[in-house]
């Protein structure tokens, strides 16, 4: 188990954050952070998927089943915040 106690952050993680969080201009930023998002959801929502898949019949399987839901949801709104982000500053 990770030393980071739940819902803490890597501090590789935070500072990459705390990088993309000075970017100027701020489409630039928001462009930044819905790719990065989009990419993190989509990893979250793949393992999700293998382990549930692994763990077919196991008890911990309707705990990862669920998260394959969640994510899935994740996943759907982090690529519209993504186009939308990457839409900016395009002349119409």
């Amino acid at each position: 188990m990770s030393e980071l106690r739940h819902r803490q952050v890597p501090p590789e993680a935070e500072a990459a954050l705390a990088a993309i969080l000075a970017v100027e201009p701020a489409e630039e930023r928001a462009r930044l952070l819905a790719n990065t998002i989009s990419r993190a959801v989509a990893a979250l929502h793949r393992l999700a998927r293998d382990e549930a898949a692994a763990r077919k019949g196991a008890p911990d399987w309707a705990t990862w089943a669920k998260l394959v839901n969640a994510s899935r949801q994740a996943v759907l709104q982090a690529a519209t915040s993504r186009d939308i982000a990457n839409s900016m500053g395009e002349k119409p």
